[in-house]
């Protein structure tokens, strides 16, 4: 009886470890459909050296408008928008540090990176 009992429990312990992983998986799944949106899905990517400072003014067009997003941050943050295309000019504000910005769009990558106070970075994406 003790036998059977122990064997019941370790059978039930790797079901529930099985459901957790199941469990996770999805919760994977969904953060990736998350970020990959549909084929107008914008994500931007802010990184670099933690703690570098940065203006942005990024410009989503979609067909029928034309939407300016202002953004003062500091390194890494990221932003997820909709639209066509997207015109990003960055400007680095710290003196210290270093910044790389990433845009992606179906599938498609464009990267950039800077350091120094006032120098920018200007991207485009379709």
């Amino acid at each position: 009886m003790k036998r059977l009992f122990l064997l019941l429990v370790a059978g039930l312990t790797g079901m529930s470890a099985g459901l957790g992983a199941a469990g996770e998986n999805r919760m994977s799944m969904e953060a990736q459909h998350s970020h990959g949106g549909s084929a107008n899905t914008i994500q931007v990517l802010f990184d670099g050296e933690p703690g570098t400072r940065f203006q942005a003014s990024l410009t989503i067009e979609d067909a029928d408008r034309s939407t300016t997003h202002e953004l003062e941050e500091t390194v890494p943050i990221e932003r997820i928008y909709e639209g066509e295309a997207l015109e990003a000019s960055v400007r680095q504000t710290s003196r210290e540090g270093a910044l790389t910005v990433e845009v992606r769009k179906g599938g498609s990558v464009s990267r950039s990176s800077t350091s120094g106070q006032d120098s920018v970075v200007r991207l485009r994406v379709r």
